[in-house]
């Protein structure tokens, strides 16, 4: 029968050898498969795609700011041509042109008075169905029918007066001072504010 030690020392020499087999096998196999230039190459090629692949995305760069440029020249020339042309239209008298332009501001002058006598229409409106109020209401009917005159026009005119018979009694155009003035002088400033108060008023 071995003794325990010398059954541990001998399975440790065993180990020693295996792993010493191993070592030698791994370094046969590594020395047999080793090739200096493939793995040469393989690093070669590595750098090449990095490279080949740094000059795609700066080409891609350098052909999209390309596109940017060429789409702003582009864009300036044709605002440069526009220019001109309207410089060189401008310098050239032309019956049509002029005539256009003038018919362009008439309208827009006539469309813009319209839209003041609308609303001081309506205005006129709010504060004649409201003149038994007082002045404070009445100022605030003044606004409201300036403002929203859209609105009152067809109260008064459709619904009051075509729908309901109601038709709308004027008194003056901003009826705010509820007696008739005897002077001249007044008459011809302030007519347009005053009226003749009436029993029909709150109708």
């Amino acid at each position: 029968m071995r003794e325990p030690g010398t059954t541990l020392i001998t399975g440790i020499v065993r180990m020693g050898l295996i792993n010493q087999l191993k070592n030698k096998i791994e370094y046969q196999i590594n020395a047999a498969t080793y090739d200096p230039k493939a793995e040469q190459y393989a690093k070669d090629a590595a750098v090449r795609k990095a490279l080949e692949e740094k000059q795609a995305k700066d080409d891609a760069a350098a052909k999209k700011d390309a596109d940017a440029a060429a789409a702003e020249a582009k864009k300036k020339a044709e605002a440069d041509a526009a220019a001109a042309k309207a410089a060189a239209e401008a310098e050239t008298f032309s019956a049509g042109r002029m005539t256009k332009r003038a018919l362009s501001y008439t309208a827009w002058i006539l469309f813009g008075f319209a839209i003041f006598a609308g609303a001081v229409w309506g205005m006129s409106l709010a504060v004649n169905l409201n003149v038994y109020k007082d002045l404070p209401y009445k100022i605030l009917y003044a606004v409201y029918g300036f403002i929203f005159f859209i609105l009152v026009i067809p109260y008064s005119m459709l619904y009051r007066w075509m729908w309901l018979g109601k038709k709308p009694r004027y008194y003056s155009l901003l009826p705010m001072i509820p007696r008739r003035l005897e002077h001249p002088i007044t008459i011809a400033l302030f007519s347009w504010l005053s009226y003749k108060p009436d029993e029909f008023m709150q109708q």
